[in-house]
């Protein structure tokens, strides 16, 4: 009782700290939205460190947080003005990172469900790194899921890989999906193939990252592209739209 008294004590200390300490498009809008003494009692409960290891996971996700995030403010809007002109009404984002934007889609766009979909378990690709332990992947989804929260039963938090949560949707039931999971080209071709059949027709798969960075990314849209006899369209930020036909 008394070390699970420690651990809130150290995490409200420590976010109550970065709150104050916050700047715009850093930790102070990364907790809006969010009651933090509810979130660091549930993370308390729930991962199982000491009070020190958790000060440490939530300094590291602060630091991702305020490092990527204003970098990539500009493609969340790019995304939600895409669903807007689109008219989407229900959809998925596959690739959560902290969840930003997910939010974004909701305040900015007319989406009555979202679908917000993430495994958060570690791997190396530059955001979370390997350093990034399975406990600290829980933090953070732990994060991300209260956020969402406060959009109601316009979103569905679902931590899942990819194509276990593919699976769980029957086909044409989505008017989009925006997949920003992993980049390689075995991870995109099958990516491709699972969310595909499950929008409507006229319907959007949206895609990041178009770009010679990811030259795996780019071969697998192509292959899936010309293999299907689909077209494909091109936005700012290296997004890409493919119209379920």
């Amino acid at each position: 009782m008394i070390r699970k008294h420690a651990q809130i004590c150290a995490i409200s200390a420590l976010i109550l700290c970065t709150a104050v300490n916050g700047k715009k498009g850093g930790t102070a809008e990364f907790w809006h939205g969010i009651d933090r003494d509810s979130t660091t009692k549930h993370i308390a409960e729930s991962v199982q460190l000491e009070p020190a290891a958790l000060q440490e996971a939530l300094a590291f996700w602060k630091w991702k947080y305020d490092h990527h995030v204003p970098t990539w403010q500009p493609d969340y809007k790019i995304v939600s003005d895409i669903i807007r002109a689109h008219k989407c009404k229900i959809g998925c984002e596959v690739g959560l990172a902290f969840g930003t934007q997910s939010v974004h889609i909701l305040e900015h766009t007319n989406v009555t469900l979202l679908h917000s979909i993430d495994p958060y378990i570690p791997y190396d690709n530059g955001t979370f790194p390997k350093g990034a332990t399975a406990q600290w992947m829980d933090v953070l989804a732990l994060i991300v899921k209260a956020r969402l929260a406060q959009f109601g039963d316009r979103s569905n938090f679902i931590r899942a890989t990819s194509l276990d949560a593919a699976a769980q949707f029957t086909d044409y039931s989505l008017d989009f999906v925006y997949v920003d999971g992993d980049h390689s080209y075995e991870a995109v071709s099958a990516d491709l193939r699972a969310w595909y059949p499950k929008v409507t027709v006229g319907g959007i798969l949206i895609g990041d990252d178009y770009t010679n960075r990811f030259p795996g990314l780019k071969n697998a849209v192509d292959e899936f592209v010309r293999g299907n006899r689909l077209k494909i369209t091109h936005h700012a930020g290296g997004k890409y739209v493919i119209v379920r036909k």
